[in-house]
C-alpha cells in the first residue's frame, strides 16, 4: 500500500483573485506535484532496506505464511485469525488489524475519536491509524447509555460520529448521550455496512454467492467517476472557485457513493452482491454476474439523477466475470484493466452531426468497452429480447440460433476485414460474402421452420440488420459492426440463461 502525499503554498491574493493564478491553477499543480510522487513511490526505503527489495527473503518449505497474502511470517509476528484453538490460519498484525476493523466497522453506531486513549473506555479496543495518537474507538449506543453519566461529566475534546441512521433514514447526530465540553458532533455513511448472509447469519461465502445454478460465475466490478480532477480543475468558472464549493462537491460525492448507494443495494440486491468499497468518487463491487452487472447499470442511472443528468459528470467501470473459487486478488486485477479499457474508449456521437467524440462514459463486459448510453443499453436491449423468445413456453426461438451468431462472429473475425484496438481486442469492419452467403442460409431456413411469428420476425431482423449493419433497421454510430453487438447480445443472453437455470437451457 502507498500513500502519495504533496503540498502548494496559496496566498490571500489567490483567493481575492488579485493575481493571475487561481485556485484551479494551484490545484492543476498540486496535481503535478501528486503524480510526480507517485512515480517515485519508495526513494527512502529503496535506500535504506536495499536488502528487502533485491535480495532473496523467502525461506521456503515449512515456513507459516500470511492466509491472507501469502507472505512469510516470523512466529513471533503472527496473530491467529480465529479464536478457535482448532484454527490454524495466521496472519501478520496489519492484516489482523484490518480484520478486526471489519468487524467493528459492521456493528458499530458510533465512531468516537480522541487524541490518546480513553481512561473511562479502558476496556474497550480501539485502533491508532499510523501511530499518530489519535485513537479510534468503535462503539453501539448501548456502550454510550451504560455510561451516560460518567460521560456527561468527562467525555471533553472528542470527535463523535454517528454511523448509522435510523430506520426512518434521520441521522440525530446531536442526541448520542456523549455531551461533554467542547466536543465536536457529525455523521458520515459506510459504503457496503452490510452483506449477504445464509440462514445462520454468517456472510455468504464467494463460492455461494456466485449462485445455485450447475453455471456460477462471479462478477468483480469497479467503477469510479470519470474526469474528476479536470472537474475540479476546470469545472467552475473563475470567480466561483472557492475552497467552499471544492469542499461541497467532494462531499456530496462521498454521500452518493458512502450513503445513497447502501440505499440502492438494500432495496434489490442485498441477496447476492456484496460492496467491497465504496466512498470518495469510486466503488469495487462482488457477486453474481449478472446482478453485479445490473447493479453497476443501476448505480449509472442514479447518479446521473443525482447530478441532475449534467453531462461532465460520468461513471465508467469493468467487469470481471469468474468462477467461484476464483482467486480474488487476480480478479480484482483483472476488473482493473476492464476498467482501465473502458476509460480508454470513445464514442461518436453524430446527434448534433458534429462527429464529436464521447470520451469514458463506458462499460467493459465481456472484455469488450461499451459506452453506456448507447452501446450497452442497445445490447441489453437485444439481450432481454433473446431470453424472452428462447425462454417462451411454445415455439420458442431454438438455441441453435445463438450458436450460429457466435459462428458466424468467429468466422468474419478470421477471414473478414477486422482492425485490431489498442485493447488487444479487434472489431470487424466488413463482412465477407462468403459469410454473408452463409447466414443468409442458416438464417433462411431457421425463419421458414419457426411456427411463431415473434420468433420468425426475430431471426429475419437480425439477418437483415447484420447484412445492414443496423439495429432495428436503424444505423448506429459505432465502431463496431452490428454483428458483434448482436453476438455480444447471444452471449450475455446465454450465460443468463445458464445462470438463471431456465428451461430450454445450454
Amino acid at each position: 500500500m502507498y500513500v502519495a502525499l504533496d503540498a502548494v503554498s496559496i496566498g490571500k491574493n489567490t483567493f481575492l483573485l488579485r493575481n493571475e493564478k487561481s485556485l484551479s491553477d494551484v490545484w492543476q499543480d498540486l496535481f503535478d506535484r501528486r503524480n510526480a510522487a507517485k512515480r517515485h513511490r519508495y526513494p527512502e526505503e529503496l535506500i535504506n532496506n536495499y536488502d528487502k527489495f533485491f535480495l532473496p527473503g523467502d525461506s521456503g518449505g515449512e515456513t507459516l505464511r500470511d492466509a491472507v497474502t501469502g507472505d512469510e511470517l516470523k512466529e513471533e509476528d503472527a496473530r491467529r485469525l480465529s479464536n478457535d484453538d482448532d484454527g490454524n490460519e495466521y496472519v501478520s498484525e496489519l492484516n489482523w488489524k484490518q480484520v478486526f476493523l471489519g468487524k467493528k466497522l459492521r456493528d458499530a453506531e458510533l465512531l468516537v475519536i480522541s487524541d490518546g486513549p480513553l481512561t473511562y473506555w479502558s476496556e474497550r479496543d480501539f485502533i491508532d491509524p499510523a501511530g499518530l495518537g489519535f485513537c479510534f474507538y468503535f462503539l453501539s449506543k448501548k456502550d454510550v447509555e451504560t455510561r451516560r453519566e460518567e460521560l456527561q461529566s468527562s467525555a471533553d475534546k472528542v470527535k463523535i460520529i454517528s454511523l448509522k441512521a435510523d430506520a426512518n433514514g434521520n441521522c440525530d447526530f446531536l442526541n448520542t448521550g456523549v455531551q461533554g465540553y467542547n466536543n465536536v458532533f457529525g455523521f458520515d455513511f459506510l459504503g457496503g455496512n452490510d452483506f449477504p448472509k445464509d440462514e445462520e447469519g454468517y456472510p455468504l461465502t464467494f463460492d455461494k454467492l456466485a449462485g445455485k445454478s450447475d453455471f456460477k460465475r462471479l462478477g468483480y466490478l469497479r467503477m469510479d467517476v470519470d474526469n474528476l480532477g479536470m472537474i475540479f480543475r476546470s469545472g467552475l468558472p473563475k470567480e466561483m472557485i472557492t475552497l467552499s464549493r471544492y469542499a461541497a462537491l467532494s462531499r456530496n460525492l462521498d454521500w452518493f457513493f458512502k450513503g445513497y448507494i447502501n440505499t440502492i443495494w438494500k432495496e434489490k440486491y442485498h441477496q447476492d452482491t456484496s460492496i467491497i468499497y465504496s466512498g470518495g468518487d469510486d466503488l469495487f463491487l462482488i457477486g453474481r454476474w449478472d446482478k453485479v452487472l445490473e447493479f453497476g447499470n443501476d448505480i449509472r442511472k442514479s447518479f446521473k439523477k443525482y447530478v441532475c443528468f449534467n453531462p461532465s459528470f460520468s461513471l465508467s467501470g469493468g467487469i470481471a466475470i469468474v468462477p467461484g473459487k476464483y482467486p480474488v486478488k487476480k480478479a480484482s486485477v483483472d476488473s482493473e484493466i476492464m476498467e482501465k479499457r473502458a476509460k480508454s474508449h470513445f464514442y461518436e456521437n453524430n446527434v448534433n452531426g458534429d462527429g464529436s467524440l464521447i470520451e469514458k462514459a463506458a462499460i467493459t463486459v465481456l472484455g469488450i468497452p461499451l459506452n453506456w448510453d448507447n452501446e450497452y443499453d442497445t445490447i441489453e436491449g437485444l439481450k432481454d429480447i433473446l431470453v424472452e423468445k428462447l425462454t417462451q413456453k411454445d415455439n420458442f426461438l431454438p438455441k441453435s440460433f445463438i450458436t450460429k451468431i457466435e459462428t458466424h462472429h468467429s468466422m468474419a473475425l478470421r477471414s473478414g476485414k477486422s482492425e485490431a484496438a489498442t485493447d488487444d481486442t479487434s472489431f470487424i469492419k466488413e463482412i465477407p460474402p462468403k459469410v454473408k452467403w452463409m447466414m443468409a442460409y442458416d438464417f433462411g431456413r431457421m425463419a421458414y421452420r419457426m411456427k411463431d411469428n415473434d420468433v420468425k420476425n426475430l431471426v429475419k431482423q437480425c439477418q437483415r440488420d447484420i447484412f445492414s449493419n443496423t439495429i432495428n433497421n436503424k444505423k448506429i454510430n459505432t465502431k463496431y459492426h452490428s454483428l458483434e453487438l448482436w453476438n455480444l447480445a447471444a452471449r450475455l443472453a446465454e450465460l443468463q440463461m445458464r445462470t438463471q437455470n431456465t428451461k430450454n437451457k445450454f
